[in-house]
C-alpha cells in the first residue's frame, strides 16, 4: 500500500479486529463455536486496493483472500 494509506488501513483493521474479538469472547462465553475457520474475504472497491489483502493478513493473523460477490452488479 502507500505509505500514506497504509496506516490507515491497518488502524481500521485493527478496529474491526477489536470487534471480531469482542465478539468471539461473548459467543465463547455463550458456549458456541467462535473461530473463522475460513479466514477473511474482502469485497468491494476498497478491496482492489494493491497490498491491502497483506495488510489484512497481518492484522488478522488468519487466512484473508479478495471475493467477487455473485449476482451483484453496479
Amino acid at each position: 500500500l502507500a505509505e500514506v494509506i497504509e496506516p490507515r488501513y491497518t488502524e481500521l483493521l485493527n478496529l474491526v479486529n477489536d470487534e471480531i474479538l469482542q465478539l468471539q469472547e461473548q459467543l465463547r462465553a455463550q458456549g458456541v463455536k467462535h473461530h473463522l475457520a475460513a479466514g477473511i474475504v474482502l469485497t468491494g472497491g476498497a478491496a482492489q486496493i494493491d497490498g491491502l489483502a497483506a495488510c489484512a493478513q497481518r492484522v488478522f493473523h488468519t487466512q484473508v483472500r479478495i471475493g467477487q460477490p455473485l449476482n451483484i452488479t453496479g
